[in-house]
């Protein structure tokens, strides 16, 4: 048991010693290293929490024995100095008044450099000493940069700058920058117990330009900044286009527009190049103006600057050329034949994309057309004209308001068309007659387009049914559409009589007429021979004397007493033979006067005037025979007489005929190819209401000289035997020719009738 308790015992011991251990802390202040300043006086105080009879102070600074200086004693009631070492100066020591439980303090005057690194102790009693190393301050000074001053640096790269202080202690340094904590890799070097060098490795910065770099040295008592660096960050260029549109529209014709490159930082900023890179080739220039923007004009334009530091980025922007419509696939005339389509397709090249095409007339204010295309079908002449395209497009420039932009193309559409006789000119008949030695003119007037070729070809009337025709010169005008060709004899000969053939040709087609020039020949009338009336009818009997003239037209007169004459066209078929014509509608027991009036293209003339009474009205019996008054017979010796008569006149007739036929060998066809140019007399003119195509009347009637029937006349007449039947006169077909028409084939077709 015994052992166990001193066990016990023991182990408090130790415990309370380790704690008195702790809570004594024992030392002397300031301590354990006191930074004094060379000639100050200082107070040191020994701190303890043991209870103590005697505390020595030493001072090493001046001797290094352990010779206690001051000496303080304690007991429970008093504290005081008991031994302040004087043969070193009286005011060397001072013993500072103590009290029961308090800390002991001496102090120490005129402290200097001796006692650098020396140490100043207390003991209490006969303990261990407590120190306190001195050490002899040296007050912080202005902090050292190297460089200083303006530093050139190029950005990105890296640069160190050092940083030395002197002090004891020895100060810590930080870096700044423009008023910032600098941070980087960062070195620091004790070179002695008084000075402290720091590097610092800085990689520089655009953004630190004209900033300044200094370090700070702190000693615990002073903090002090170095002199600054000044930084001079060289950089390459930053820029941009300007104006600052991406993309940047502009439009064809616009005037010196202006590119700048514009320098918005660099370092250095003098002694700067600039390169373009566009599609009009490289520039060095700060700007570049475009004069007279063109498509060529659109693309992509570059720009870097340079400076001694190197090449900016490239800045860049997107030209847009933005033009009006371009009009192509229109050309300046469009010949077309008359009834085809139109049609103008044409190509539109604009930027953006026009919005509106139109067309225009310029002689029709109301014509207007909103398509892309012009469509006209089965045009006709009349749309001849001045056609003018309008395309418009809407632009949007940067910076600028909208713009609207036209374009027009005009063209001219000429509508061809093939001749056509023009009738609102004076024109020839197509069937001329002309005395020899007398003035010739034909002319035509033709509308065409395009202008035609002319050309007149004859043939004389000895060469018809050859193939000899003659081209001859005419005089041809031409006003626009309209051209007139003509041919003039002074002095008309035989060889000028004959077929004329005028004909006008162009692209769309051709046009032929026929002019057929005779000689002129009177008209002789027949001879009338006898009339023989009945109380509603009347035979005329004639005898044709044929002097060739194919245009005769014979037309039967008569009237009441010779008033109110009628015209009956007939139909004669150039013999000799003794012709017979009905007259019907006449007034019983009525004087009529009768003759046969005979009409060429010139001339006309009369027969002689035979009057005729007709018959009272006649009964009708039951057995529908009519029965009349007698008339007396004449004797038989003037029937003799008018039968000698009548072989007589046929006998002259035949003569006539004869030497009349032998002039009509030299003689051209007289058909007329359009009857209605052929007519001016005004007879003929009434007549022309009488169709052309008309087969000869029944009335009309050929009559045999040797039979003449027995006629109410004032000369007597033979009787016809009633077992002869009266023959018909075929009539004769006087073709109409149409001007528009060749008339060629039919011409020659009737040329080679007998």
């Amino acid at each position: 048991m015994e052992v166990k308790w001193t066990c016990n015992l023991l182990r408090c011991f130790l415990l309370n010693s380790f704690l008195t251990a702790i809570l004594s802390q024992d030392s002397l202040s300031p301590g354990p290293i006191a930074y004094l300043i060379s000639g100050s006086n200082v107070t040191f105080t020994c701190i303890t929490s043991y209870d103590w009879n005697l505390t020595y102070f030493y001072d090493y600074g001046l001797m290094e024995e352990n010779f206690a200086r001051v000496i303080y004693q304690r007991n429970s009631s008093i504290c005081r100095p008991l031994f302040i070492d004087i043969h070193i100066g009286v005011d060397k020591y001072t013993a500072l008044p103590c009290s029961v439980g308090q800390p002991v303090s001496i102090t120490i005057r005129y402290i200097n450099s001796s006692y650098h690194n020396k140490t100043i102790a207390c003991r209490l009693d006969q303990g261990k000493l407590i120190t306190t190393t001195v050490k002899i301050r040296e007050l912080l000074t202005s902090p050292e940069i190297n460089p200083r001053g303006v530093t050139t640096i190029e950005d990105g790269t890296v640069f160190s700058f050092k940083c030395t202080a002197k002090s004891i202690p020895t100060s810590s340094i930080e870096w700044y920058i423009g008023g910032s904590k600098l941070n980087g890799t960062i070195s620091t070097c004790y070179a002695t117990e008084t000075t402290v060098v720091s590097t610092i490795i800085y990689q520089a910065k655009k953004e630190h330009n004209n900033k300044s770099l200094f370090c700070s040295a702190n000693d615990s008592f002073t903090a002090m900044n170095s002199s600054s660096a000044t930084l001079n960050i060289e950089y390459v260029p930053t820029i941009h286009i300007y104006p600052g549109f991406n993309p940047y529209i502009v439009y064809a014709g616009q005037q010196n527009v202006t590119l700048a490159c514009v320098v918005d930082d660099a370092n250095p900023s003098d002694s700067i190049n600039f390169h373009w890179t566009n599609l009009v080739g490289i520039s060095s220039a700060h700007t570049i103006i475009l004069s007279n923007i063109s498509n060529l004009h659109s693309g992509e334009y570059r720009c870097e600057a340079e400076n001694k530091v190197g090449n900016s980025s490239v800045s860049s922007t997107l030209l847009k050329v933005q033009y009006g419509p371009h009009l192509s696939n229109i050309v300046n005339q469009y010949d077309i034949v008359e009834g085809d389509n139109l049609i103008v397709s044409p190509l539109v090249d604009s930027n953006p994309v026009h919005g509106l095409i139109w067309w225009t007339r310029q002689n029709d204010t109301n014509f207007r057309h909103d398509s892309s295309v012009l469509e006209i079908n089965r045009i006709n002449r009349t749309s001849s004209d001045n056609y003018t395209c309008y395309v418009m497009n809407t632009i949007t420039p940067s910076g600028m308001a909208e713009m609207n932009k036209t374009t027009k193309k005009t063209f001219y559409v000429n509508v061809q068309f093939k001749p056509f006789a023009d009738y609102s000119s004076p024109y020839s008949s197509l069937h001329i007659t002309e005395k020899k030695g007398g003035t010739l003119l034909m002319k035509v007037t033709i509308t065409a387009n395009p202008t035609p070729n002319i050309k007149w070809s004859f043939q004389a009337e000895a060469d018809f049914g050859s193939c000899n025709f003659s081209t001859l010169l005419s005089n041809t005008t031409t006003t626009r559409f309209r051209t007139s060709s003509f041919l003039a004899f002074e002095s008309v000969q035989i060889s000028n009589f004959g077929d004329y053939t005028f004909t006008a040709k162009n692209s769309a087609g051709n046009f032929v007429r026929r002019f057929f020039v005779t000689e002129e020949v009177n008209a002789i009338p027949p001879s009338l021979e006898y009339v023989v009336c009945k109380s509603t009818t009347a035979i005329v009997m004639w005898k044709l004397i044929s002097n060739g003239d194919r245009s005769l037209e014979l037309y039967v007169q008569y009237g009441e007493h010779g008033r109110n004459i009628k015209l009956e066209k007939i139909q004669q078929d150039y013999t000799n033979q003794l012709m017979a014509y009905t007259v019907n509608g006449l007034t019983p027991n009525r004087k009529y006067t009768f003759s046969i009036l005979a009409v060429n293209f010139l001339t006309e003339s009369k027969s002689r005037t035979v009057e005729c009474l007709t018959d009272v009205e006649c009964f009708v019996a039951r057995s529908n025979k009519e029965t009349c008054d007698p008339v007396k017979e004449k004797p038989v010796i003037f029937q003799v007489g008018l039968a000698m008569l009548i072989v007589g006149l046929l006998f002259l007739t035949f003569v006539a005929v004869f030497v009349v036929c032998s002039s009509f060998k030299h003689s051209g066809p007289t058909k007329s190819d359009d009857n209605k140019e052929q007519t001016s007399n005004t007879i003929l003119r009434s007549a022309e209401n009488m169709s052309e195509f008309e087969s000869r009347p029944p009335q009309e009637q050929r009559i045999d000289s040797e039979n003449i029937a027995e006629a109410n006349t004032y000369d007597e007449m033979p009787t016809l035997p009633k077992d002869v039947e009266p023959t018909k006169i075929d009539s004769i077909h006087l073709p109409k020719t149409n001007a528009y028409e060749d008339m060629d084939k039919k011409l020659k077709g009737e040329e080679s009738k007998p």
